[in-house]
């Protein structure tokens, strides 16, 4: 039973991987919908309206969620360096008769 869960955790691990974790839990989904089957043809269950309204859902739900895509490269923003973008500034400009202080 341990190797088995095991495979499941790891399988699942691969699936996140490869397809993203919110394509990889709508399995969660999945499980409901063939838990809902394995009822009806081992079990022999009566299946109400309203649970196959849900499975319908359930369906459309997972048909509408694809997997991740590679996402493309995109240029950068800016072709600038920071030294470009930041103006330099004199740590302490020449002192100059216009900034001098005036006398009280």
């Amino acid at each position: 039973m341990a190797v088995a869960a095991n495979l499941a955790m790891l399988l699942f691990m691969v699936l996140i991987s490869t397809t993203g974790a919110v394509f990889a839990s709508q399995s969660a989904y999945a499980v409901t919908a063939a838990g809902i089957g394995w009822s009806m043809l081992l079990l022999g269950e009566a299946i109400p309206i309203l649970t196959w309204a849900s499975l319908a859902l359930i369906i459309v739900g997972l048909i509408m969620v694809e997997p991740k895509q590679e996402a493309e490269e995109e240029p950068p923003l800016l072709d600038d360096t920071i030294e470009d973008l930041v103006p330099r500034l004199d740590p302490l400009p020449a002192a100059t008769e216009q900034s001098r202080p005036m006398p009280v």
